[in-house]
C-alpha cells in the first residue's frame, strides 16, 4: 500500500538532486543538467550530467537524470542503458 500511495505522489520523471559531499563537482555538475533540462536545453543538460559522471562515476542521480534526457531526446536505448 505504501509503495502505491509513494507512486501517485512522486512521478517517476522527476530528476533526482543531491547534497554536496565527496565530489562536489560532480554534485554541481548534476544540479546544473538539472537546470537546463527544466528549460529545454537537453544537449547542454546531457553535456553536463556526463561531465558530473566523469568526475563521479558513483552518482547515481547523474545516470538516472541521463537517462531521462536520453529519453527525451528520444535515444531510447542509451537512456535504457543509464538507467540499468
Amino acid at each position: 500500500m505504501c509503495l502505491v500511495v509513494m507512486s501517485e505522489c512522486f512521478p517517476w520523471s522527476v530528476p533526482l538532486a543531491m547534497l554536496p559531499m565527496e565530489k562536489p563537482t560532480a554534485v554541481v555538475l548534476n544540479l546544473k543538467g538539472i537546470d537546463q533540462s527544466h528549460v529545454g536545453e537537453w544537449e547542454a543538460a546531457l553535456e553536463s550530467l556526463q561531465s558530473a559522471l566523469r568526475v563521479n562515476s558513483l552518482l547515481v542521480e547523474a545516470y538516472f537524470n541521463a537517462a531521462l534526457i536520453l529519453y527525451q531526446l528520444d535515444r531510447h536505448q542509451e537512456a535504457r542503458q543509464h538507467f540499468q
